[in-house]
C-alpha cells in the first residue's frame, strides 16, 4: 500500500498526478505550455490516500483520521462528556476508524461482487469486446457469454466510497 500511496506523487513533476497532467497539457494547451502542470506544481505534495482489499489503509488515511479525531475532541470534548481532551480524542480515533473501516470494507466487498460475472471469461474475449466497444459477461448466446455490463467499467480500477451508501 505504501508503494500505492508513493506512486500517486512521485516528486515534483512525477508519478501518476504529474502523467495525468502532462498528458492534458499535451491534448489541449497550446505546444510549449503546461498550464495544467504548472497548476498542481503550485500546490502542496499530493497525499495518496490508499485501502488495501481487507480495509488495512495507508499512513495518510491513519494521519488524516488523526487531525480529524484531535480537531473533533477540541470541539466537542465537553459536550459529549467526556473528562478531557485526550479522552475525546481517542474515542474519535476509535470511531472513525471504525466507520471508514466498514465503508472501505462494504465498498470493496460490492466491487468483488460487481466482477463476478467475469469469472470464466476468457481475456481475449472481455478485450475484443473492449476494442470493439462491445459489453459482455459470461452466460449468453455467444459462446456463453452475453453482452449486458459495458467493458468500460470492467476496466476501470478506481473505487468510489461513500459512508452510509445503499
Amino acid at each position: 500500500m505504501a508503494e500505492r500511496a508513493h506512486a500517486v506523487n512521485g516528486g515534483p513533476r512525477g508519478g501518476e498526478y504529474g502523467r495525468h497532467a502532462r498528458a492534458l497539457d499535451f491534448q489541449f494547451s497550446r505546444h510549449g505550455t503546461t498550464p495544467v502542470a504548472d497548476r498542481l506544481a503550485s500546490f502542496t505534495q499530493v497525499r495518496g490516500l490508499v485501502f488495501g482489499q481487507y480495509a488495512e489503509a495507508s499512513l495518510d488515511v491513519h494521519a488524516l483520521i488523526d487531525l480529524a479525531a484531535h480537531a473533533l475532541a477540541r470541539k466537542h470534548w465537553r459536550s459529549s462528556g467526556a473528562r478531557n481532551e485526550a479522552e475525546a480524542r481517542s474515542w474519535w480515533v476509535s470511531i472513525c476508524r471504525r466507520r471508514i473501516g466498514v465503508a472501505v470494507a462494504r465498498a470493496y466487498a460490492r466491487y468483488r461482487i460487481r466482477r463476478m460475472v467475469f469469472i470464466g471469461v476468457p481475456r481475449a474475449v472481455l478485450d475484443d469486446r473492449a476494442r470493439r466497444g462491445v459489453a459482455g459477461v459470461a452466460g449468453g448466446a455467444d459462446g456463453g457469454h452475453r453482452a449486458d455490463v459495458d467493458l468500460r467499467d470492467f476496466y476501470r480500477y478506481q473505487v468510489h466510497v461513500r459512508a452510509n451508501a445503499d
